[in-house]
């Protein structure tokens, strides 16, 4: 009987230390989830005329708020590799998602005349969020980057008047996807698009 007590009670203190361990992990993440889903939304919000004007500040926080609910959900998809095609679709379909508790009050596009959440905002927020959990390893390589002012001045001189903003449709950003693809060559776009950005911040 002693025998059975003295193995028991290292095991009982292990299982007890690695669930405290694990709740410290679990926190941190919590931590830096917030984190990133915080700035890519700023990221796509800021500069952007997204809200009509008599939006209340009610508004603004339901769409930070199923934004942030709708890019959770869909990066569930992103644990093993998802196909470009694929990818694109999820962006549709999260914007349908949003625009329907959201699109009340937000502003139409260029292509789509009612209010709904644009295909430049959605994918500048979705891909940079994907971004961060790729960087930290949460999830392998995401199929696109993110579409913003820096990518587009990379691009043929036809592409540099193009907004990331006024995006507003799946064929548009395609296109714009696949003259990326041209440049980044047999690079992944993240990985170009991750390489190119740090060049410009290290002054290279």
């Amino acid at each position: 009987m002693p025998d059975v007590i003295q193995t028991t009670e290292p095991v009982t203190e292990a299982v007890t230390e690695t669930s405290t361990e694990s709740q410290r992990e679990a926190l941190k993440w919590d931590f830096l989830n917030i984190v990133f889903l915080s700035n890519a939304i700023n990221a796509a919000l800021g500069h952007n005329k997204t809200y009509v004007p008599t939006a209340t500040d009610e508004d603004t926080e339901t769409l930070r708020r199923e934004l942030s609910s709708a890019m959770v959900e869909f990066a569930e998809n992103y644990k093993v590799p998802v196909e470009p095609a694929d990818h694109r679709a999820n962006l549709t379909a999260l914007e349908e998602q949003v625009t329907k508790k959201c699109g009340s009050f937000l502003v139409g596009g260029k292509v789509r005349k009612e209010g709904h959440l644009r295909r430049g905002t959605a994918q500048k927020a979705f891909n940079l969020y994907l971004k961060f959990l790729w960087c930290v390893g949460r999830i392998p390589t995401p199929p696109d980057c993110t579409i913003d002012s820096n990518v587009i001045g990379r691009l043929p001189k036809q592409f540099r008047d193009i907004k990331w903003t006024q995006i507003d449709s799946d064929g548009e950003y395609g296109t714009i996807i696949e003259e990326v693809r041209k440049i980044a060559g047999q690079e992944s776009l993240p990985e170009w698009e991750l390489r190119e950005m740090m060049d410009v911040m290290r002054g290279l």
